[in-house]
């Protein structure tokens, strides 16, 4: 069973970007078996904390997991978590920091979820 995660404060966009996530098999795989001990650079320790909080949500018994490590790597306050922040913002957000600070083979793994000119919809017509 996957852990489920509480709602700090005005958290539901969060939650269900990690949730979906999580799910993306190659994605939450690389996170997992991911090399970082956050001292590599002078950014907050953002892949660290996902990796440990994918690990909570896949082995824990518990039946939701808390969310506040992460969010204090964001360098949000308390408040700033009450504010009501949208899930777009949240994953470019998020994959900025671990393009920053993971490995060529995790970075390889955030590539997949950009898309190119070849795989863009194309125009539909008016009718």
């Amino acid at each position: 069973m996957i852990s489920g995660l509480f709602n700090e404060g005005a958290t539901c966009y969060l939650n269900s970007v990690l949730q979906c996530l999580l799910q993306c098999t190659e994605f939450s795989h690389r996170i997992l078996h991911e090399e970082n001990d956050g001292t590599d650079n002078n950014s907050p320790p953002i892949a660290k904390n996902l990796q440990r909080l994918f690990a909570q949500m896949l082995f824990s018994n518990q039946h939701a997991v808390r969310t506040e490590a992460l969010l204090r790597s964001f360098g949000w306050s308390k408040d700033e978590v009450y504010q009501q922040h949208d899930a777009h913002e949240l994953f470019s957000l998020l994959f900025s920091a671990l393009e920053e600070s993971s490995s060529e083979k995790t970075k390889q793994a955030l590539q997949s979820f950009q898309g190119d000119e070849e795989s863009k919809c194309p125009r539909i017509p008016p009718p």
